[in-house]
This record gives structure tokens, sequence and C-alpha cells, in this order.
């Protein structure tokens, strides 16, 4: 196995890169950054995957038998320029994919999608290719999966839920701060059941969807097995500092979010509380079904990702 991975050196990609080269596969990774996990170096190439040039180069120098398009931009705000302006990999990347690819003897592309293609609104999707998408990020998926049904044979799709786990440096590292410091307050009332995927589930997820023969021409949603927002969020928070967290009424947070509307200091506005109060359901049983579900003990992941927070959190 030669498995050419764009977008590597990010959050699920160092995770992913290490998941390959424990099955034994050769990895190249093509990406901007360098990985911060010294012993990834080796197998990473500096790269633009908007860059047919470079991306045929180096497609060819390796001669990949699997490709896993993981680049890509991640911002869930909105899109003020549109979204080919403000999404440029999300919407372009696969067509350039595809034409560095063309004459090459691949055995499978991977694209990695996200649950944003099917807002919490609309319920379940009625097929694969049934998009409702959840904010400008979600409709710049869409586009990406569209494109890849258009230009790539043979195909997987992986839409990934909320990724959780160490080195996420982006919002997960703020609900960590705010965890570990006891000033979190869930919404009280009714369970709110979202998918969760641990990042060494989400890794092992990718990794099947591109060596299992069943996935080919599917759509694998990359998650552990739903639960209730309270449980997860407990998990985290007993891991970070031994006690679990304090429900308040939601009338009182609706009431802080939408001071933080108006004030960006305050960790609260009203996407995030709409977040926290609304369940999202995905289709996840027929990927579990269909390639096996991840075997991850998630208190584990919840000390391992505690463990990396106290550490960069004394690093500074």
């Amino acid at each position: 196995m030669r498995i050419f991975v764009t977008g590597g050196s990010g959050f699920i990609g160092k995770a992913l890169v290490a998941d390959l080269l424990g099955r034994g596969a050769e990895v190249r990774n093509l990406d901007l950054q360098p990985p911060h996990l010294p012993e990834q170096r080796p197998h990473w190439v500096q790269g633009s995957v908007l860059d047919l040039a470079c991306v045929r180069a180096e497609l060819v120098r390796f001669a990949p038998t699997h490709l896993i398009h993981l680049a890509a931009e991640t911002s869930i705000s909105p899109s003020p320029r549109g979204i080919e302006a403000d999404y440029p990999i999300n919407c372009g990347a696969v067509q350039v994919l595809a034409e560095a690819v063309a004459d090459l003897p691949l055995e499978r592309a991977v694209l990695v999608s996200t649950q944003y293609v099917c807002g919490p609104a609309g319920g379940l999707p009625q097929a694969d290719d049934h998009w409702f998408p959840h904010t400008d990020y979600g409709q710049s998926k869409v586009v990406m999966e569209q494109a890849a049904r258009a230009f790539l044979w043979p195909w997987s799709i992986v839409r990934p839920t909320y990724v959780w786990g160490p080195w996420h440096l982006k919002y997960f590292f703020d609900v960590c701060q705010t965890l570990a410091a006891g000033r979190y307050l869930h919404p009280a009332g009714a369970p709110v059941v979202r998918s969760y995927g641990f990042v060494a589930s989400t890794a092992w997820t990718i990794a099947e969807a591109a060596l299992n023969p069943v996935a080919v021409g599917r759509v694998i949603y990359a998650t552990d097995e739903p639960e209730d927002s309270y449980a997860f969020v407990c998990r985290l928070s007993r891991a970070l500092r031994g006690q679990d967290i304090r429900k308040v009424p939601r009338m009182l947070l609706r009431a802080v979010a939408l001071v933080g509307d108006r004030w960006p200091r305050i960790p609260l506005n009203s996407f995030r509380y709409h977040a926290m109060t609304t369940s999202y359901p995905v289709p996840w049983q027929k990927s579990h079904a269909l390639i096996g579900a991840p075997q991850v003990d998630l208190d584990v992941g919840a000390g391992v990702t505690a463990q990396w927070f106290h550490d960069r959190a004394r690093r500074g």
C-alpha cells in the first residue's frame, strides 16, 4: 500500500498518518505545513493541493495505490465573499486531483467531507446524494462531494462528525480550557443526542474506507456511537478536573448567548447555544454495519486528551 494523503499535517491528518503507518503502508503527506510530530517529518512534502504541477509531480514520483484527500478549509463562520472565494480548497481541489491522477493506476480515492453536508434541521438524509447543508462550510463540502462523483472513480466519501482529541488547536482547545477551569455550564432539560468521533476513531474509519473494498462508491460516517452531549462533556470534565459539570436552565444560557452576540469576549453566542441544545442525527448504523465500528476506549481517549491539554497549558 502506497497512500498519498493531502492535508496530513493537521489535527485529523496526524492521527491518520500514524494509523496508516501502523498498518505497514508507505505514506506521502502533501501539506503546506510540516507535521508537529518529528517521526512523521520523513513522510511530508511541502505543497498546495491547488497547485496542479506540484501535485502531479509528487504523485508521479510516489506512484500511490490510494489517495486520501483530507486538506480543507474548516471555518464554520459565514462566507461573505461566497464559498468559492472563501473555501477554494473545498470547492476546487478535487478537480486538480482528478487531473493529476488521470492516467495513474489508482485503486481508490477517499474524499473526507463532513456531517455538515446534511444539517440537523432536516433529520436524516434519504440517500447518500441527498444534501441539505448546515453553514457555508457544509455547502462547500457539498460542492466537493459532487465533484468527487463527477471526476473521480473509484471513490469513497467519509463524513466525520464532531472530532475531538489531542492536537485540536482551535475550538476544542478552548472547550478544554473552559472545562478545566470549571466554567462550563450545560443546558438542563431534555437530552441532546449528538455524534462524536475521537480522533483515533475518525482516522481508523478513513483508513478502512480506503482499504476495505465494500466502501467503494459509498458514503461512510466517521463516528463513535452517538450519546447525550452531557455524558460526552462529563467524560472530558472528569479527565480534566475530576468532576462532572453543572447544569443550568436553558433560559439563562440563552440570555448569555444574546449578550455574546454583541460582545465577542463572552464565549457563548446564539450559534453555539443552538449547537448545545440541538440534537444532530446521522445514519451511523449503516456505516458501522458496513465496515465495522471503531474499537476505541473513550475514557482512555479522554485521559490522553487531558494529559495533552495539561502539558500544552503548562508550556503556554
